[in-house]
């Protein structure tokens, strides 16, 4: 993870891995659908009224690059990034029921509660609020 000021100067490098974001990225030529998979990340957040640096990312991840067993593969991910602790932790939202959904995270963060929308299986969408501990 890189950070950059206002200005676009790099000012700070933190060397922190993901144990399921593959960071390579996966190119086509003419058609979108023969690039492998990739891993995305869709969201950001933070909690607004701490001056902690404290922040929390939603992404997509696959097991594989390759299309048949990837799409398989597909889970939706949550990602606590702590730049003063020098970590991060990572939780699964949903799985790949949840494929051609829209991500919609994470509208509120307070404290260590995350709020989100999902619709789930019933064809309900659900208000769900996620603690790390």
């Amino acid at each position: 993870m890189k950070q950059y000021n206002i200005k676009g100067d790099l000012v700070g490098v933190f060397p922190l891995i993901s144990e399921y974001f593959d960071p390579e990225i996966g190119y086509y030529d003419s058609d979108p659908f023969s690039a492998p998979l990739t891993d995305q990340f869709n969201g950001l957040a933070s909690d607004l009224t701490s001056d902690k640096m404290v922040f929390y990312a939603s992404y997509h991840s696959f097991d594989t690059q390759e299309r048949d067993y990837g799409l398989k593969s597909y889970k939706w991910m949550l990602m606590k990034i702590d730049l003063e602790q020098m970590t991060i932790q990572e939780t699964q939202l949903a799985d790949v029921w949840h494929l051609n959904e829209v991500a919609n995270l994470i509208p509120q963060v307070k404290g260590d509660t995350i709020t989100i929308i999902i619709r789930n299986q019933d064809e309900t969408l659900y208000l769900k609020r996620l603690l790390f501990k």
